[in-house]
């Protein structure tokens, strides 16, 4: 199912006449600002790789993995409730940013000492990968400025968001550039430029926030309003430290287990098997305000639009997962050369991890909706346990490809059949289960 598919489906199913050409309008920002970032991505990422090698290369994987353990600290999770409550109460948006601006401030500040600290345990004898934790934890605090990019998902105007992020990535991409061909180009230079791009995004959201919808100067801070979104997002804060271990610790864990090369393989076949989960991210974002108002108004339509996103993103999974694992030899030595050679495996079984993951994406805006966090939570905890617990295992027997094994396994128990256990979570496992099952309406 190609894209023009998904975004029939979308306006001829999902919503009605009033919403979309906000709605279609939406997706469509979204889906150039990825592929704009995809092509660039492709061609700079896999040039780093070459050019750094798998020892350098997996250095700088394990830091970037581990920097996100932290991420969850730094968002406090309070991105989509605050767009919720911007969707429900437009009177207070004011309030909702200048409370959330200053969380992420402090939550960024949290990553910094905590991620330092932390790295110095966990890989005590590489003092590059220290270096690098260091600056990349820095540049947390600069995701404060993500605040606005709330407001853009409650009033679907994606558009404002997409150009300041392109903007700064297509600048740091042509400064990478041109390290590159004079072969300047270090890993403590990737990660400060890593930082920068945050930093000037975040810069720019603030200049479109003002320029066309109101003025930083009425944002307050309401510690009241500070206080509920912390007791909601908890959850949602373990979640995505959780989350960012079981998507991550496989890297980590290559990293002092089997070392830094065989991990910067094994990153080398990650990043392109997670390139397109940009899709269901899109998706959950843009149809998340109206699923709330469809909430309020029918369940049995709620339950109805799930089912055929799932269907939908199922099609569009399962025909890609078998195309690129007929393929992933050629790709491997097509993007990465031959020293990425034992990549091919692992993305040939990396990839249907997404068969899982991308149900799973568009699955849990039902958590929020339905206030379900602290099952969440529980799920995704279970999760990064059995993630670890996989590793353990199937590394030192199966090295890399052990691990690949490990996330696909984790994919389908956390993402799907959990959901059986809990009688609140089941119409989810049984909407998916049904989407699988093509033939049934």
């Amino acid at each position: 199912m190609g894209i023009t598919n998904i975004i029939s489906f979308i306006k001829s199913f999902l919503f009605s006449n009033e919403t979309r050409s906000k709605i279609t309008f939406n997706i469509l920002w979204r889906i150039g600002d990825k592929v704009i970032r995809l092509g660039m991505s492709l061609f700079v990422f896999t040039w780093i790789a070459r050019f750094l090698g798998t020892e350098q290369f997996g250095m700088w994987s394990i830091a970037f993995a581990f920097i996100t353990f932290f991420n969850a600290l730094a968002a406090l999770g309070v991105d989509d409730i605050a767009s919720r409550d911007m969707v429900n109460e437009p009177a207070r948006v004011s309030e909702i940013l200048g409370s959330i601006f200053m969380m992420k401030i402090v939550g960024g500040g949290l990553v910094c000492l905590f991620a330092g600290v932390s790295i110095l345990f966990v890989y005590p004898n590489e003092p590059v990968v220290h270096t690098l934790v260091l600056i990349l934890a820095a540049g947390t605090i600069f995701q404060a400025f993500n605040a606005v990019d709330s407001f853009y998902v409650a009033v679907v105007q994606a558009k404002y968001s997409i150009i300041a992020r392109n903007i700064a990535y297509l600048l740091v991409s042509f400064v990478m550039i041109i390290l590159l061909i004079t072969e300047k180009l270090t890993v403590s230079q990737i990660a400060f430029l890593t930082v920068f791009e945050t930093l000037f995004a975040g810069i720019l959201l603030i200049i479109f926030y003002q320029k066309v919808f109101d003025s930083v100067k009425k944002w307050r801070i309401s510690i009241p309003y500070c206080k509920e979104l912390l007791k909601q997002s908890w959850p949602l804060i373990l979640s995505g430290f959780v989350v960012e271990i079981f998507l991550r610790i496989d890297q980590v864990m290559i990293g002092n287990l089997l070392g830094n090369s065989e991990a910067g393989i094994y990153y080398a076949a990650v990043r392109i098997s997670e390139i397109w989960y940009f899709l269901p991210f899109i998706l959950a974002k843009t149809v998340f305000p109206n699923l709330i108002e469809t909430r309020k108004k029918d369940i049995n339509l709620l339950k109805e639009r799930y089912l055929k996103l799932f269907r939908m993103m199922n099609i569009l999974t399962i025909s890609c997962s078998l195309a690129i694992t007929f393929c992933s030899g050629f790709i491997i030595r097509l993007l990465y050369g031959e020293a990425y050679s034992e990549a091919a495996t692992i993305l040939a079984i990396h990839i249907w991890a997404g068969v899982f993951s991308f149900i799973a994406m568009l699955g849990d805006t039902y958590y929020l909706i339905e206030r379900l966090q602290r099952l969440y939570f529980f799920r995704m905890l279970f999760g990064a346990c059995l993630n670890v617990a996989l590793n353990f295992l199937l590394i030192p027997k199966f090295g890399i490809i052990g691990a690949a094994m490990g996330i696909l396994i984790t994919h389908f128990f956390v993402s799907y059949f959990i959901e059986l256990l809990h009688k609140k979570t089941r119409i989810l496992f049984l909407l998916k289960t049904k989407s699988f099952l093509f033939f049934l309406k």
